[in-house]
């Protein structure tokens, strides 16, 4: 019986990860689900055989397959604009994320993963307070030490807008000072350089502090003309040209300032 038991468990498994891995190949948003779903149905029914037959230290490793196959559905459940569908699975990967091994790998997708459900309360259904509660969380594991740094930035730039539609000055100006210490250590100039240009508006528009505001324009318009984004350019010398005083206006280039 147990021997029977093991052979389910190892077939469920298979027919799990094979569809888990033509979820992931599909670029169609409906066959992507129904794949998905087939996924996590013999994901569950492994981890309900290894309860059984006592292969308790096998599940964690099932949530952790279940857990990627959940967070592919609710994308494409994003992309067919089926909000509610999405939520309810992005939650059930959080679950499966706590089951899981607990490691680096794992709090940065328990990061992610409340980030997207940050993103849906702001963007698609308004509910600031939530979206709230959930950026707050996603922003709280992601200042783990060990957290990729790279992503962290990718992380506040996707939920500072949640804190600007919500008016926490206090909470926008934190971030934006985390954002412009991590673009200083990051490659990407054309990424640093539309933070700088950012910040500086914010600091500009809300802060109403001229001297840093353009200080991190000029650092912007440095680095975009490095890149050849002439038109970008040209934006941040007509932000500068139309809301600040005309010091060193036509002179950007030799203010020496460090873009990095």
């Amino acid at each position: 019986m147990i021997f029977m038991s093991e052979k389910a468990y190892i077939r469920s498994i298979e027919r799990g990860v094979s569809f888990l891995k033509k979820t992931m190949e599909l670029k169609n948003p409906r066959r992507t689900i129904k794949m998905g779903r087939k996924s996590v149905k013999f994901l569950r029914k492994a981890i309900t055989i290894a309860e059984k037959i006592g292969l308790r230290k096998k599940i964690p490793f099932i949530y952790e397959y279940l857990q990627q196959v959940q967070a592919t559905l609710g994308a494409n459940y994003l992309e067919l604009k089926k909000h509610q569908d999405a939520i309810k699975i992005f939650q059930h990967a959080l679950e499966s994320n706590s089951k899981s091994p607990q490691n680096t790998k794992q709090i940065e997708i328990k990061s992610l993963l409340l980030a997207e459900l940050a993103k849906i309360y702001a963007n698609d259904l308004g509910n600031l307070k939530k979206a709230e509660k959930y950026a707050n969380r996603s922003l709280k594991l992601g200042l783990d030490k060990n957290y990729n740094q790279e992503d962290l930035l990718d992380l506040y730039l996707a939920l500072n807008s949640i804190y600007l539609r919500i008016g926490n000055i206090d909470k926008i100006s934190k971030n934006y000072r985390m954002m412009v210490k991590l673009a200083k250590r990051d490659k990407r100039k054309q990424l640093k350089a539309q933070i700088y240009y950012t910040y500086g508006k914010f600091l500009h528009s809300i802060k109403n502090d001229a001297g840093e505001s353009r200080k991190y324009l000029r650092k912007s318009q440095t680095l975009f003309e490095s890149l050849g984004s002439h038109q970008l350019c040209e934006e941040v010398t007509k932000f500068i040209e139309e809301n600040l005083s005309p010091i060193d206006s036509n002179n950007h280039i030799t203010d020496n300032l460090n873009p990095s």
